[in-house]
Formats: C-alpha cells, sequence, structure tokens
C-alpha cells in the first residue's frame, strides 16, 4: 500500500473515532474503544467505557449475544492521535487487546 494511502487509512479512521466522540460524548481515548468495539465485534452491547488509556488498563467491558451465548469482553486500548504518541516511522500508535 503506498504511503499516501497508509495515511488516507488512518485520517479515515480518525474522523470514525471523532464521529464516535460527538456522538457519545467521550474524549478521544474513550470514543477509539467504543469505536473499535463497534467495528470488530457482532452487535456489541452493554458497553461500559471504565477508563479510556489512562491506563490502569482495562478501558472498556460490553457484551456480544449470538442468540444461544452470551460473551462478556474487555478490552485495553492504547490511543495516541498524530502529532502526539506515535510508532515506526511518525505513525500514530493505536492498539487494542482483549482480556480472556
Amino acid at each position: 500500500m503506498p504511503a499516501q494511502e497508509k495515511s488516507d487509512l488512518f485520517e479515515f479512521m480518525l474522523d470514525r473515532v471523532k464521529e464516535t466522540q460527538k456522538q457519545h460524548l467521550d474524549g478521544e481515548p474513550q470514543a477509539f474503544g467504543r469505536w473499535f468495539a463497534e467495528l470488530f465485534f457482532m452487535s456489541p452491547r452493554d458497553i461500559f467505557v471504565s477508563e479510556g488509556s489512562k491506563d490502569g488498563k482495562i478501558d472498556l467491558f460490553f457484551a456480544t449475544d449470538n442468540g444461544k451465548t452470551v460473551l462478556h469482553h474487555v478490552l485495553n486500548t492504547k490511543f495516541g492521535s498524530a502529532g502526539r504518541r506515535t510508532g515506526r516511522a511518525g505513525r500514530p500508535r493505536y492498539l487494542c487487546g482483549e482480556y480472556a
């Protein structure tokens, strides 16, 4: 993927996080966790943002239900928008992990 397209992808992601932030009146780190859950999990419900990257580690709790089984999820997220924390080659760092 050319560098310009990677940059466009990060900008697209930041735009979606900002939309989530406005919709739920969260801060950016909290909105990132909510956005991630809604993007990568099927119909997350009962979303509870506990802290959002202040880093006591657990940032988001939610449940998913496939009609037979309810799974409870706990996410640890890291969010750094462009110009703040950056990873390799000056790219923004975004990370989301799930504890089992």
